[in-house]
């Protein structure tokens, strides 16, 4: 028996480890493209911001959003988002909850100066997000 298993020791090539790829960020669900209004909240320097951008994806977990504003934005900052859901006016509804900021990029064009200014934010949900129909 032990011949057996020197055998297969002697046949079968260790396995060698490879080292592991490792990212800052991980998604854990599809993205899918979306495009509703999206009003960011926040605290900069002891005043309320109030930015109006445009969402442009979201998976299970997080969301990616357009803003004019990138200069206000920061890594691990908390915001409180409130998404205008469209073809809901007679209902006015909104999904509301709170999210963290994992990045923060400049976006892809065809002409460089144009949306010079815009950013892509690069959020991860904290919690589940409540839906509201009126006083959005």
């Amino acid at each position: 028996m032990k011949k057996f298993f020197k055998f297969f020791k002697r046949t079968i090539p260790k396995k060698q480890k490879l080292p592991l790829k490792q990212t800052t960020y991980q998604r854990d669900f599809d993205r899918f493209p979306i495009e509703f209004e999206v009003r960011v909240s926040f605290v900069d320097n002891n005043n309320q911001i109030h930015d109006r951008a445009a969402l442009k994806d979201i998976s299970g977990s997080g969301a990616m959003f357009i803003t004019r504003i990138p200069e206000k934005y920061f890594m691990g900052q908390v915001l409180m988002l409130t998404i205008f859901l469209a073809g809901t006016d007679e209902v006015s509804a909104c999904m509301r909850g709170e999210a963290t900021v994992v990045r923060i990029h400049r976006l892809k064009t065809d002409d460089e100066n144009k949306n010079i200014h815009e950013k892509g934010i690069g959020i991860k949900f904290n919690e589940p997000f409540d839906f509201k129909r009126i006083g959005c």
